[in-house]
């Protein structure tokens, strides 16, 4: 059993469940770059209950997408056709991190009688230390802080963002362009 981690900033005490190397991450949607669905998980074995709840309902009020990476899970909820909330909680023991509104123009209603779908990122994905995503379709990309949920930076581009080997690749898909960013800089380093 590891060590919890003690640390202290302006006289407070934060205690951290260390990662154990076991557990993989869920950093964006269907896992990895690739898109393959699988998890690399030696602990997860057949659910027996639940770890935490979240609790709230509405008639909107459902998670979009979710990830986990660095003990955390981040999700997008939505409210209505035209926002949506990102919340992160501790993996371990679900208390919130923080959260925060995001609005966005309305996807088109299919069919005649249906309303527009719930409001969700275009693009998600997570490392430890910051989460990114595109709030509306056609939009740029942000990258928040994994910790506070504050912005830390505004991508010249965005659409479906995925990371791989420490970089953003986006794809705007009312285009053929593919856009490979570092993340720390924000510059863009190659276009296919």
């Amino acid at each position: 059993i590891a060590a919890p981690v003690v640390t202290m900033k302006d006289g407070m005490f934060a205690i951290r469940k260390p990662y154990p190397p076991e557990m993989d991450e869920w950093p964006q949607l269907e896992h990895d770059a690739a898109r393959t669905r699988i998890s690399h998980d030696k602990v997860v074995g057949i659910p027996t209950g639940f770890q935490w709840l979240h609790g709230e309902e509405g008639p909107y009020r459902n998670a979009q997408a979710m990830l986990a990476a660095g003990g955390r899970v981040f999700y997008a909820i939505s409210e209505s056709s035209t926002s949506f909330i990102i919340e992160a909680r501790d993996a371990y023991n679900g208390v919130l991190a923080w959260s925060r509104r995001f609005t966005c123009r309305p996807a088109q209603a299919r069919g005649r009688f249906m309303r527009p779908p719930p409001a969700k990122p275009a693009g998600f994905a997570a490392d430890g230390e910051r989460v990114y995503l595109t709030p509306e379709a056609g939009g740029a990309a942000v990258a928040l802080s994994a910790a506070t949920g504050s912005t830390i930076m505004t991508y010249a581009t965005g659409g479906t963002l995925v990371l791989h080997d420490g970089l953003l690749v986006t794809h705007d898909p009312s285009s053929t362009q593919w856009n490979v960013i570092d993340p720390a800089t924000g510059k863009q380093l190659r276009s296919l």
